[in-house]
C-alpha cells in the first residue's frame, strides 16, 4: 500500500467512511 494513496480520499474511500458512520451511529442510538 502506497502512502500516497491513502492519502489521497477517493470516492469510494468516502462513501465507505459514510457507511462506517452511519452504522455506527446506528449501533450507538
Amino acid at each position: 500500500m502506497d502512502t500516497a494513496k491513502v492519502r489521497i480520499p477517493s470516492r469510494t474511500d468516502r462513501i465507505l467512511f459514510k457507511i462506517q458512520c452511519k452504522f455506527a451511529f446506528s449501533r450507538a442510538g
